[in-house]
């Protein structure tokens, strides 16, 4: 290092490691080191092999890290199905792009290892082997929102031969695939033997279905008669009365839709004698006794008179119905002709219990379950703990694929996400980590342009908002980006308000993002040259330069409870907060910033992070300002 820097070199001798111990560094390694680098002085870097054993693929978790300049960068996704193969994919990602799926394949890592990629790359160079030999192929890639499926859908585009892309997307030819959201294929498949239509959908996007199907339940939570409620209460578990009266809103809701759709329509399949006979985990509504589910009954009876009153069907309703469908005698004989010889699922994390179920039968036949699906439980916002035995029990006998190598995000950001994931792991006995074993793949260019992250602790609201837009002003400015390149993320619906009325007022353009993933606006947003805002629960699926979290305190993320509060209410809140914010930094590439209230403190689930200095706090207008304008 002493003798490289005078004279501006940059030269890496890399020693081969692994299992075995006998590997020696000896000067004639050295001395043939730097005979190469004589001759070749216009190499940044020299990979020289010896010994004539290699370490088996199972040992190598990084075996290539390639500089990728010009218009090209490490997470650029749109190279081309043939650049990618021959020159940018892992050892990992190669060995599962050429194995054969004769059974269900979990595709599993952190965010940003490229899950998405790989699998849509993985459906490319299927649908090419099928042709080659003259083979049929029918595919389909299902995707959680109708954003994602279009993201989704554009990668593949973008990535497969120009030649064979008509060909492929062309539905009913041999070889051929198709790109749908869950819903939207139920919708196809009942719509064509039933009632059921788009017209009778909460909304046309499940996830925005599930939205609209929160704002009901919140409603009528609020507005239950008093007459009613004090009635069921009277037969109620301390438990529960405690749980209703403690529990935020938020919450009431999230856990409320869980037990409508999942344990009543799905597990119970509406009858209250089974839903009371059900197995409870720890963090669902604490119903102990007959007047609990009484209650909570009742709620989801109002729930369904809403619903038939309107004349509609939310997501839960309409998977239900297609498991039914799927189930009977025609599907069995039709199931050859019309299933699929291979399915690719993604963000498998985002379905729940009822939806998963759908899975297996898109298949051609029962006993051959050709089934790719990725999954990082990590991002799981509030998994009700069965979540891995749901999948082990749909998807049998599956085996695993990891992927390690992280494209998006900085070394320093992997390490906060592996620590806040770390806590909740300590916490929560069913928590996934998908982090621990991740590395980051980033080149000196992209480590150059990295910064520490900083919390910054202001006095008031005013100067909250005020420099979380100074923030991305300096950064924009002193790096000639893009405003669009800073994601400013806010921790609650009141903290997205009150960014969005503070763009309006001072006249800073800006775009929000309203669903998870969805590049669209994204695109927007940079070619006009715009701030992008979005709630913390929508931040999903994207990707980029930075990340400002605004409204992180002690008393926001997660939200301070009485000490009288309801345990299961606690543990969905921590649960819940763990995954937002795993979710939430792992968006960024180069750096992380959080704002949040001097006099509420900082958020526990930084503390390790600010421990190990991976996290410099500034606190106060003045600290805080001379950390915006000379560091960032």
């Amino acid at each position: 290092k002493k003798r490289q820097e005078p004279r501006n070199n940059k030269y890496l001798l890399l020693f081969n490691g692994g299992i075995n111990e006998n590997y020696e560094v000896s000067e004639s390694n050295v001395r043939a080191f730097k005979n190469t680098i004589e001759h070749y002085n216009n190499l940044s870097l020299a990979i020289i092999n010896y010994g004539k054993s290699t370490p088996s693929e199972q040992n190598i978790r990084i075996v290539k890290t390639t500089e990728i300049s010009g218009v090209l960068s490490p997470i650029d996704p749109n190279i081309g199905f043939e650049i990618w193969r021959e020159h940018y994919l892992t050892l990992a990602q190669k060995h599962f792009l050429d194995s054969e799926i004769i059974s269900p394949v979990r595709l599993e890592g952190a965010a940003g290892t490229g899950k998405t990629l790989t699998m849509v790359l993985k459906s490319i160079k299927s649908l090419l082997d099928a042709e080659s030999l003259k083979m049929t192929l029918k595919t389909v890639f299902i995707s959680h929102s109708i954003s994602a499926k279009k993201y989704v859908k554009e990668i593949f585009e973008r990535n497969c031969p120009e030649e064979k892309l008509a060909q492929f997307l062309s539905q009913g030819g041999q070889v051929c695939i198709e790109f749908y959201t869950l819903q939207e294929w139920c919708i196809n498949f009942i719509g064509k033997k039933e009632w059921i239509n788009e017209n009778n959908l909460l909304e046309i996007d499940a996830y925005d279905s599930r939205l609209h199907q929160s704002l009901f339940i919140e409603s009528l939570i609020k507005n239950i008669s008093h007459e009613t409620y004090d009635t069921y209460m009277a037969h109620c578990s301390d438990d529960l009365r405690m749980f209703m009266k403690k529990t935020e809103i938020d919450t009431l809701v999230e856990m409320f839709k869980f037990e409508f759709g999942v344990n009543i329509k799905g597990r119970a399949n509406f009858d209250i004698k089974e839903y009371k006979s059900l197995k409870r985990s720890r963090n669902e509504i604490p119903a102990l006794i007959d007047g609990d589910f009484n209650f909570i009954y009742r709620l989801f009876e109002k729930y369904q008179d809403y619903l038939g009153d309107q004349g509609l069907y939310d997501v839960d309703d309409i998977i239900i119905q297609a498991l039914s469908t799927l189930n009977a005698t025609l599907w069995k004989r039709e199931r050859k002709n019309h299933g699929y010889d291979l399915v690719f699922i993604d963000e498998t994390h985002m379905f729940n219990i009822n939806e998963l179920s759908i899975f297996h039968y898109l298949t051609k036949s029962a006993e051959t379950k050709n089934i790719i699906f990725a999954i990082d439980r990590s991002q799981a916002v509030g998994d009700r703990s069965f979540l891995d035995d749901s999948i082990n029990q749909v998807f049998e006998s599956q085996r695993s694929e990891k992927l390690t190598l992280n494209f998006r995000s900085s070394p320093e950001i992997i390490q906060i996400a592996s620590n806040i994931v770390n806590s909740g792991t300590m916490m929560f006995a069913n928590f996934s980590n998908n982090i621990n074993d991740t590395f980051g793949s980033f080149c000196y260019l992209d480590e150059a342009k990295c910064t520490k992250s900083r919390y910054l602790l202001f006095e008031n609201m005013k100067y909250i908002l005020e420099h979380s837009f100074n923030i991305v002003d300096n950064v924009c400015r002193k790096r000639k980006i893009s405003r669009s390149k800073i994601l400013l993320i806010g921790c609650d619906p009141f903290h997205v308000s009150e960014l969005r009325k503070y763009a309006e007022k001072n006249n800073k353009p800006f775009e929000f993002i309203q669903n998870r993933g969805d590049v669209e606006v994204v695109k927007y947003a940079e070619v006009h040259n715009r701030y992008i805002i979005c709630d913390i629960d929508c931040a999903g699926g994207l990707e980029f330069d930075g990340v400002v979290v605004v409204g992180i305190d002690a008393q926001k993320v997660p939200p301070k409870q009485n000490e009288s509060g309801v345990g299961c209410a606690i543990h969905f809140q921590n649960y819940a907060w763990h995954n937002r914010l795993y979710v939430a930094i792992t968006r960024a590439r180069y750096f992380v910033h959080f704002i949040g209230e001097l006099h509420c403190g900082f958020s526990k689930l930084l503390e390790s992070s600010i421990q190990n200095e991976l996290i410099e706090v500034k606190s106060g207008l003045k600290e805080c300002i001379d950390a915006i304008e000379n560091e960032f």
